[in-house]
């Protein structure tokens, strides 16, 4: 009597981390996000293996990491994806740049959506999405006489954003290569916060032109010299990307 073949070990342990719901989750610690948090289970190397194929729809899940700021349309891909592959399920996690960054490394993120400089891309597949200057933003009555300018800025009290922010890293860089030092009056982390104290004329802010379109009551000035450049890319690990991660970035423009 023929005895019934039994499954590869690789396809036994491929099936078992699929199907059981007691695989532990692997964590980014230094993110501070766990597998529980950010929905993906096993470690990076086995990521790939978490999308499937059936019938030409995609079954899996995908996490994704993103930081205040930037959307870049990512409601838009997101529901793209979700209309192409039902099957796939989609975790969101908005933290600072530094940590998306650990965790893209860690495992904890698949792909991001961030604003990164040239030093912070190394070891990552990387896509620009768009690039533009900050401006500097004040409440709609308050005067600035003369050109814009950091040491200027530097004069009034300022709206800073947290440590770890892409924009404070930004504008960081920027003072440092004007020379110029500042003093930090208000530090935030929440850009609505940061937009109430500027409406209110306790401060003003630096912050990239699109985000500041949001707040058409206040008013944007653009600087003479050395503005703080913005540039948001979406971002994975390098190698090949697994399918459902490839199906995500098809949606991303």
């Amino acid at each position: 009597m023929t005895r019934p073949s039994r499954p590869s070990t690789t396809t036994a342990r491929t099936l078992s981390a699929r199907t059981s719901p007691s695989s532990p989750p692997w964590s980014a610690k230094a993110a501070g996000l766990s597998g529980r948090q950010t929905g993906c289970y096993g470690p990076p190397s086995t990521r790939g293996r978490q999308s499937t194929a059936y019938g030409g729809k995609l079954r899996g899940r995908v996490t994704v990491g993103t930081m205040q700021g930037v959307w870049a349309g990512l409601h838009r891909a997101l529901a793209g994806l979700r209309k192409e592959h039902p099957g796939v399920v989609v975790r969101l996690r908005q933290a600072a740049v530094v940590d998306i960054r650990q965790a893209l490394r860690d495992g904890g993120v698949d792909v991001a959506v961030v604003a990164l400089d040239r030093q912070q891309q190394r070891g990552l597949e990387t896509r620009l999405l768009s690039r533009e200057e900050m401006v500097l933003v004040t409440s709609a009555g308050r005067e600035f006489p003369g050109p814009v300018t950091l040491a200027n800025a530097a004069r009034l009290p300022l709206v800073d954003f947290s440590p770890g922010w892409a924009i404070r890293h930004s504008v960081d860089q920027a003072f440092r290569a004007a020379q110029v030092e500042r003093p930090t009056t208000f530090e935030v982390n929440d850009i609505v916060a940061a937009s109430e104290l500027v409406r209110h004329d306790l401060g003003v802010c630096i912050m990239p032109e699109s985000i500041a379109a949001r707040s058409p009551d206040l008013t944007s000035h653009r600087f003479a010299q050395h503005a703080p450049r913005w540039k948001v890319m979406v971002v994975r690990p390098k190698g090949e990307a697994p399918p459902a991660v490839a199906a995500l970035l098809r949606h991303i423009a």
